[in-house]
């Protein structure tokens, strides 16, 4: 059962020292907060990082249709990448490079299929030899594990139930690189079907909401890495405003349920996705602890509707019935 107390309750349940303690610790934090603090200038970086997918250290199905080259972007010469830069050699003879194809892709990443097939058990070094401003392009080891069949379904979207409303650092276009906003979120993860589990290293993943692309960045000059969120592979964070703060760059999810999703693709094939979370944000609200407790006579829950899309609902703070006198 999650019960909570109201706020009426709630003043007389502390010892008058705790409370002491409490308002001292309050008017300390105000106090530090209410300091200025001076507006950081954002400087626009030299170069754009670059990546590969799959990352380092990981192992991919050895009948993998591609890998993926996001190369590094120099901003001030805006130099085009070339694919000549990356070599594809194996661990045990780095001195003879494997051909492949480069192919581009619209937002100018890259596709790169080698001309033979991968071999299981050997590990691959991937490695783009551009630099810009001094600094090396990206360099990963991946290793060819057993083929796997494609994957045909992608898995079902998991959710944090202990979300809470606080403050978030956001990306701003304001003159500095971030800016903090007062939100209520939700972290969610991918719970992989059987099939798209052995996929998971080489898989590009966003994540949609509303049937829009789902694209945050906590900082304007730090993209997230290819085929991953601002919070990583196969996570996100969805989020709603409760104070407006015009300079941040995203507004985040308007008030109501919005369908939340997961979408992946692997290179030359159709992107999969999970079925659709509908979630809801509420701004005065917590986020059940204990999903699990579905006793209706107060307290937190969450709904699963027998349809295909989920159904979670944040409740506002219930205040206690009345007890019987």
């Amino acid at each position: 059962m999650c019960e909570l107390v109201s706020p009426d309750e709630a003043r007389t349940l502390p010892s008058v020292p705790f409370m002491r303690s409490l308002s001292l610790l309050l008017l300390v934090s105000v106090s530090v907060l209410a300091e200025p603090r001076p507006a950081d200038a954002c400087s626009a970086p030299l170069c754009w990082p670059g990546g590969f997918v799959p990352g380092d250290g990981t192992t991919i199905p050895q009948n993998a249709p591609g890998l993926y080259w996001r190369p590094v972007r120099n901003l001030s010469t805006g130099t085009a990448p070339d694919p000549a830069s990356v070599t594809l050699t194996t661990l045990a003879d780095p001195s003879t490079a494997l051909p492949f194809t480069a192919t581009a892709l619209p937002g100018g990443d890259y596709v790169i299929v080698p001309d033979q097939p991968l071999v299981e058990g050997t590990t691959y070094v991937l490695e783009d030899l551009a630099t810009c401003g001094g600094a090396p392009g990206p360099r990963v080891t991946f290793t060819a594990g057993p083929s796997a069949p494609l994957p045909t379904s992608l898995g079902t979207v998991s959710t944090d139930p202990h979300g809470l409303r606080g403050e978030l650092e956001i990306a701003t276009a304001s003159g500095s690189c971030s800016t903090t906003i007062d939100a209520v979120s939700m972290s969610i993860s991918l719970l992989p079907s059987t099939d798209a589990a052995p996929w998971m290293s080489l898989l590009m993943f966003e994540t949609v909401v509303d049937d829009q692309p789902w694209k945050i960045q906590g900082s304007i000059n730090f993209p997230p890495p290819p085929g991953a969120s601002w919070r990583g592979r196969g996570r996100d964070l969805v989020f709603r405003t409760c104070t407006p703060n015009p300079d941040a760059s995203y507004p985040g999810m308007s008030s109501g349920g919005h369908p939340v999703a997961f979408r992946a693709s692997l290179p030359n094939m159709q992107p999969i996705s999970t079925p659709d979370l509908n979630v809801e944000l509420m701004c005065d609200s917590i986020i059940d602890p204990d999903p699990t407790d579905s006793d209706d006579s107060g307290g937190c829950t969450s709904t699963t509707p027998t349809s295909s899309s989920l159904l979670l609902v944040a409740f506002a703070v219930l205040l206690r019935r009345r007890r019987d006198h």
